[in-house]
């Protein structure tokens, strides 16, 4: 069938919004590759994730719209249909009115002005790096590279994500399993290609989880100088509150029962020296009575 009745079957809707694309949502040409598709997701994920916006209420919505953008450009049939027709496939949970019209023009604005001005989260740009280097992701992206360009590898640290000119050699090792498996075929341009020594896989994705470990510390330092400069939350404070009151309620118990043990005491002595005072047998009065009868 053709893409349009193919994407009719597939239960799909229309992306009406103008001139603009899915594209222009990631800042990227209708022609880019899934290295700068995924890079160009990567970008966004750190500035737009909803860890960077708990404020925002919004931000889990359109969190969801750019999963699906790259759920759609990332997946070659489904990125076929939507070249041809615009139609997006409509998967689980997918909210095909966020890439229309206003609404769209609404998300465009927002990943541009985020793009511009918000911070990129280090922490989660280190776990996308993590989650990344050594995957069947970048595999998957490297093979996409070379038959895109038939194996001609000229800036392809441009086009993968998280690359630089170190990545290289380990890229060639990659290509050249695969070629060795059958799953690509040899061309001219890359046997030229020859990079200079660089690191493993092993060793890149080492070092990426060292740079992730390293700003999950600087986030846990920058929060605890954040909080020693604000002080102890409110808690903190009727806590300390709470605890002077028993502490007084407690100080005034144990000033109540010395009192009462020292008025006891006091009872008990004068019950004492009436006894000395009274006749009979003991007491003052009773020793003069007896001194008294001795004398007789």
């Amino acid at each position: 069938p053709t893409a349009p009745a193919t994407a009719a079957c597939l239960g799909v809707v229309m992306a009406d919004a103008g001139d603009e694309s899915l594209y222009d949502l990631l800042s990227v040409d209708r022609t880019a590759s899934r290295g700068e598709v995924r890079k160009a997701f990567h970008r966004l994920v750190a500035v737009c994730h909803p860890d960077q916006h708990p404020d925002d209420e919004n931000a889990p919505e359109r969190f969801g719209a750019l999963q699906h953008i790259k759920a759609c450009l990332l997946d070659d049939e489904r990125r076929a249909i939507y070249d041809e027709t615009g139609i997006i496939d409509e998967e689980d949970g997918f909210d095909a009115a966020q890439f229309e019209g206003e609404p769209f023009a609404e998300l465009l604005a927002y990943f541009q002005e985020a793009a511009r001005s918000v911070a990129p989260d280090e922490v989660i740009t280190h776990e996308l790096e993590v989650e990344y280097r050594g995957s069947s992701d970048e595999v998957a992206d490297l093979v996409a590279f070379y038959q895109q360009f038939g194996g001609r590898m000229e800036g392809i640290a441009e086009f993968i994500p998280f690359a630089d000119e170190s990545d290289l050699c380990r890229f060639r090792g990659i290509l050249d399993d695969e070629i060795g498996g059958g799953r690509l075929q040899p061309t001219k341009a890359y046997r030229a290609f020859d990079p200079p020594e660089g690191p493993s896989t092993a060793k890149v994705v080492a070092r990426a989880k060292a740079k992730l470990a390293a700003a999950k510390r600087a986030r846990a330092s920058a929060l605890k100088a954040a909080e020693a400069a604000e002080g102890p939350p409110a808690d903190v404070f009727a806590l300390i509150q709470e605890k002077d009151r028993l502490h007084l309620r407690d100080r005034s118990a144990i000033i109540g029962a010395n009192n009462t043990n020292a008025n006891n005491a006091d009872m008990a002595d004068g019950k004492n020296a009436k006894k000395d005072r009274a006749p009979g047998k003991g007491g003052l009065n009773g020793k003069k009575s007896k001194a008294k009868a001795a004398a007789t």
